[in-house]
Parts: structure tokens; sequence; C-alpha cells
């Protein structure tokens, strides 16, 4: 209805002015801290590194602020369903995530997964944030072994990805 489409419209204005408000800080830290790194010069390595960390912790605000935006937007996005490989897009994910899988010496299990009707963009978010929270959240002193798995009971499929977390 037309009083829905506003309220979206409402919304999404809203949200945009929220995301900008947001990140004005963060612009206005980074541009203090390359003001920072021009003044007492960028070959310091004391203030190198704390620089180069305050830069990855920005990046990484940016980051979940983006992905708040786009949350709030799903409400509003078609879901485009179509066939795919469940398993192709797992390897796609893996590859994606490959640098951080290695730095974690992490093992990773993926058994036989089926082709799933869904909207494989929503999907492979889905296994991007549980992969990459349970590397997120393992203990430093071990390495992550996640298993990737899927089983089929009466009109569904659930598809697991655990870890050896405890």
């Amino acid at each position: 209805t037309q009083e829905l489409a506003q309220l979206y419209a409402e919304l999404d204005s809203f949200n945009l002015t929220v995301t900008h408000d947001l990140r004005a800080p963060l612009r206005h830290l980074t541009y203090h801290l390359s003001v920072l790194e021009e003044v007492v010069g960028g070959e310091n390595a004391e203030i190198k590194e704390p620089i180069e960390d305050m830069r990855e912790v920005i990046q990484r605000m940016n980051r979940m602020i983006k992905h708040l935006f786009d949350f709030s937007r799903l409400g509003q996005t078609k879901i485009n369903y179509v066939n795919f490989s469940v398993h192709t897009l797992v390897d796609q994910v893996l590859e994606s995530l490959k640098d951080k899988l290695d730095a974690y010496g992490a093992k990773v299990q993926v058994e036989t997964l089926p082709d799933l009707y869904a909207d494989p963009h929503l999907m492979k978010h889905v296994f991007h944030n549980l992969i990459g929270n349970a590397l997120k959240y393992t203990q430093e002193e071990s390495s992550p072994l996640l298993q990737i798995s899927a089983c089929t009971i009466p009109h569904e499929i659930q598809i697991s990805v655990a870890d050896n977390r405890v």
C-alpha cells in the first residue's frame, strides 16, 4: 500500500541519517590519526603500531555500522529464491575466509550438502557469519575444528555448522 511505502521511505531516511551520524566521529578519528602520524612521523615504531590498531578498530566499527544498515533493509529486500548447491556456496565462503582460517589453524570438515531452494545471497551471509563467529570466539590456544553437515527430516533440511569450542 501507499502508506507502507511511505513508512519504508521514512525508515530508510532515518537509517541513512543514523548511519551518517555514527560514521562522522570515525571520519574525525581517521583524520586526527593521519595528522598524528604526520606530526610524529610514520617511522616511529612506538606510535605506528597503536595507530594501525586504531585504524583497524575504526574499520571494524565502519563494517558493523554497514551491517546494521544492511540488516535494517532486509525487510524491504525482495528474496530471490533459486535452486543452488549449498556445497558450492560453502566452498565459496571458505575460500573468502581462507586467510582467517589459516591464521587460526582451523580445520574444516564439510559433509555432503544438498541443493536448496532459497536466496543464495542471504545464505552466503548466514554461512559467512556462522563460520566467522566460530573463528572469532575460539580460544587462542586451540585449533578450531568446524564441521558443516546437513540432514533431511520430513519437509525440511537442517544444516549444521558446529565447532569444537567448549
